[in-house]
């Protein structure tokens, strides 16, 4: 996930699991994909994985991507420590 401008984006990623072997149907190793983002100054980059967004709340309801990045948007004037805490 990363800003541009005050907008929140979220970058497709490989997938594929980071462990172990990954190969194609002929058994050939496949890469990863590279994906280059250029921020300007000012601009912020979140890292989670994808277990973050799985992780259940106290009614054992997944939060998602959705919301994560609902929460993400509606917090990014706030400072990054505050952040945090959300």
């Amino acid at each position: 996930f990363y800003t541009k401008g005050n907008v929140l984006h979220k970058e497709k990623s490989t997938r594929r699991a980071i462990g172990g072997k990954n190969e194609d149907s002929k058994g050939e190793l496949e890469d990863f994909e590279q994906v280059e983002i250029f921020l300007a100054k000012g601009e912020k980059i979140y890292l989670a994985s994808d277990g973050y967004c799985d992780q259940p709340n106290a009614k054992r309801k997944r939060l998602g991507t959705k919301n994560f990045m609902d929460i993400l948007q509606n917090n990014l004037q706030k400072p990054l420590p505050v952040q945090g805490e959300i």
